[in-house]
């Protein structure tokens, strides 16, 4: 399996949960090349934030406690959830070993609290990352003047995210696009859109706009639809784009004019999308890429010769004179031809995807760099062609991963009779080409001649052509020097190299009671060598994990909270969990689940019941509040003396009180020494029948607390302790927990169902 992406699923699949819980489905991530400016009801447009912008390190995160497998390009694409990035940098020491730390830079200052926020508790291999704003210890000057990142009014609120003003979503709408049905994304609560299928708020204000000529847009600054309402009443706005785009003209072929009005511009408008077309098809470029170029959204793509009609662009069939076409398109290198998807079904079902019992699919696709070089070559080719109406910091196209998600993966999904479900089998598919060593040696040395100050280990990633290599700051006769614009024709289209079916994460729950005491709750190994031959992990693993993996390796166990080794855990029992990664099964019958709880009662020291599978997003019940949990317990304690009516008086305690205890000395080498306040919520107690110096003590306390040194206060370390309280020694003898405050989770009574289930066969086979 790739550990890049498997590192990437996982992680998202992390981030992702809060986020999920709090506001429905996360929206796709924003495009770099398509970050949506910032709303004017947010942002004071007057104010100076410029100085703030430059500054790196404000808009920077360090990330430290990384793993040694974790890449550049592994945090590149998790960070990329919170906003467009600038950089990615992992840093090496001398031998050229990989540091534990990284940092990545964004675009703009605002994403840095919303990345603290949405990646907290983030994970990658086992190893918890250490995230924290590089320029969090720094003092600041603020000043009124000053651009200052706004307050974010919820835990997860996206600052990337444009504000729809209220009542105005049917105005926005145009008449054109009205199959796609679009929603502006509310992030109020109170508003929430439960649409599964919501797009990001760039693509949705996107498709939401009048189309125009791509070469006009953002001609101007400023919000583009807010632009196009102003100019219709407010006479001076429309004068001044006015003078902007005579400003353009004046750069242009002279046969191009613009007007902002009437048939005329329209016309006008619609020759340049034309002269876009012609172009594109004198390079070779095929029409997907076009279409990408014309900044086509959706269902757009499912129907070109429409999309084209739509636009106004007579499209033709016939070879170009000025170049000859060949078979394979010089920028997405058949990324999106026929042949190229038959070959990638042909191989995902030699995979033998039908041992996997899911319904939907991913697909996740590594490309080749070389894709990136040639995006940037024709961008360099269309602003020597088209002159400034083409942006130099913003790409013309829409970016080929997320033409992908467009594009492809309907089709992919069409053709293997599955529907497109993120959290479905993931299909990871690693595409070369035989021009990517030759085009990446040549960028090394374009690197060294465009950047000379910067000579210190050259390091050629994806991160550094996204930061560095903008028409912005490079100029295209330098670019041209090494490489050829626009891109040059090729005879062969992208190879498979890989490819790797990953079955979805499932997640299994329920809650078991521990009925030994010479059990422990995971195996319990002491310098190489088993304590305990059986713990409650393996017990519940191997009756539940055949199901639905081949190995068991991976498989994670989690449970609220944990007991001794000898404590017994009564009542209903405490909730569990098992992550299942690469499950080839996401359902459980009720029948296969009551036959896993019996054959985990068949051992006799472990109970199971509430046997089911639940969606990720509900384990945050098990981790989430932990220590404002209540648990309940029995204690069995022993006295030197006759228990006497003072001392079961000082016992009796209905009212809640704090006590402070140290990390107790048997834990201290997995738990750090500290002082930790907990809450005890009541105190019972009586003598046991016949035996006057024993006492049964039951106690509601904060979860979290220790109780066997709650009782005897190990040499002062708990205070006030029980023998604190009654002034005598006393100890304990035996401990249970017989409740623990969580209703997680959902009371299932596997049994009750499956009789339930043969009553109606039975009645409907009479029948």
């Amino acid at each position: 399996m790739n550990p890049v992406m498997a590192a990437i699923q996982a992680a998202q699949m992390q981030m992702c949960m809060p986020y999920m819980m709090n506001y429905g489905p996360v929206p796709i991530p924003f495009p770099m090349q398509m970050a949506p400016q910032f709303n004017s009801s947010t942002y004071d447009e007057e104010e100076d934030y410029s100085a703030k912008e430059d500054d790196e390190e404000q808009r920077t995160l360090f990330c430290g406690n990384l793993d040694e497998h974790v890449t550049d390009d592994i945090l590149y694409e998790i960070f990329l959830q919170a906003g467009p990035i600038e950089s990615v940098r992992i840093p090496k020491d001398g031998g050229g070993r990989q540091r534990n730390f990284g940092f990545v830079t964004y675009f703009h200052l605002s994403a840095v609290p919303f990345a603290l926020d949405l990646f907290q508790g983030l994970e990658l291999f086992q190893k918890k990352v250490t995230i924290k704003a590089q320029a969090a210890d720094r003092p600041q000057q603020r000043q009124s003047n000053d651009f200052s990142v706004p307050s974010v009014s919820s835990r997860m609120r996206n600052p990337f995210a444009n504000d729809v003003a209220k009542g105005d979503h049917g105005a926005a709408r145009h008449a054109r696009h009205t199959l796609h049905d679009a929603k502006p994304y509310d992030r109020s609560p109170k508003h929430m859109n439960n649409d599964a299928r919501r797009r990001s708020d760039s693509a949705v204000l996107d498709r939401n706009r009048p189309r125009t000529n791509p070469f006009l847009q953002n001609s101007s600054g400023g919000n583009r639809r807010s632009e196009q309402r102003n100019n219709h009443h407010h006479g001076q706005r429309k004068l001044y784009l006015r003078r902007q785009l005579t400003d353009s003209v004046e750069q242009q072929p002279t046969n191009s004019t613009f007007c902002l009005h009437g048939k005329e511009g329209r016309r006008t408008i619609s020759m340049q999308n034309q002269d876009l077309v012609e172009y594109l098809e004198s390079c070779g470029i095929c029409q997907v890429c076009q279409l990408r170029y014309l900044k086509a959204r959706g269902t757009e793509y499912r129907d070109m010769s429409k999309t084209f009609q739509r636009l106004n662009v007579e499209h033709s069939d016939e070879q170009p004179l000025k170049k000859p076409r060949l078979g394979v398109c010089p920028t997405c290198l058949g990324l999106f031809s026929e042949d190229f998807q038959r070959q990638l079904v042909e191989g995902i079902l030699a995979k033998d995807i039908s041992k996997y019992d899911s319904d939907g699919i991913v697909l996740a696709l590594c490309l080749p760099m070389t894709l990136q070089l040639r995006q940037l070559s024709m961008w360099f080719a269309l602003r020597r062609k088209f002159g400034c109406v083409i942006d130099d910091t913003n790409a013309p196209d829409v970016p080929i991963k997320e033409a992908v998600k467009l594009i492809l993966n309907p089709i992919i999904c069409a053709q293997l009779k599955k529907k497109n479900d993120p959290n479905g089998l993931m299909i990871n598919v690693d595409l070369r080409h035989s021009v990517e060593a030759g085009e990446v040696e040549k960028l090394a040395k374009l690197h060294k001649a465009a950047f000379p100050g910067k000579q210190k280990r050259i390091e050629i990633s994806r991160g550094l052509l996204e930061k560095q290599y903008q028409p912005a700051r490079i100029k295209a006769d330098l670019f041209e020097e090494y490489l050829p614009i626009p891109p040059t024709a090729v005879d062969e289209q992208l190879q498979l190299k890989s490819i790797v079916l990953t079955g979805p994460l499932v997640c299994v729950a329920g809650r078991y009671r521990k009925l030994s005491r010479e059990l422990s709750h995971t195996p319990w190994v002491l310098h190489g060598q088993r304590m305990m031959e059986d713990s409650i992990e393996e017990l519940i693993i191997h009756s539940v994990a055949p199901h639905f993996s081949e190995s068991q390796e991976k498989i994670i166990f989690m449970s609220s909270g944990r007991e001794d080794v000898d404590v017994r855990c009564l009542g209903k029992g405490r909730p569990f969990a098992l992550e299942i990664p690469d499950a080839m099964c996401s359902t459980l019958s009720r029948q296969l689940a009551l036959q896993m709880e019996q054959a985990v009662d068949r051992s006799g020291k472990v109970s199971v019941r509430n046997l089911q599978v639940v969606p990720r997003e509900e384990l945050l019940h098990i981790k989430t509040g932990e220590e404002q949990k209540r648990k309940f317990y029995r204690a069995l304690c022993t006295m030197k003396e006759p228990v006497t009516v003072d001392i079961l008086q000082k016992l009796q305690i209905s009212e809640s009180f704090v006590i402070q205890q140290k990390t107790p000395i048997r834990v201290l080498h997995r738990r750090p020494l500290l002082t930790r306040p907990r809450t005890i919520y009541s105190l019972k107690a009586r003598v046991q029948r016949g035996q006057p110096n024993v006492l049964i003590i039951d106690l509601v306390t904060q979860a979290g607390m220790y109780i066997k040194e709650l009782v005897h206060g190990e040499f002062g370390r708990t205070t006030p302790s029980l023998a604190s309280i009654i002034g005598k020694p006393i100890d304990i003898q035996a401990l249970d927990v017989v409740g623990i405050d969580l209703d997680w989770p959902a009371e299932v009574d596997n049994a009750i169902a499956v009789e339930g289930e043969a009553i109606v066969e039975s009645t409907v086979n009479s029948k």
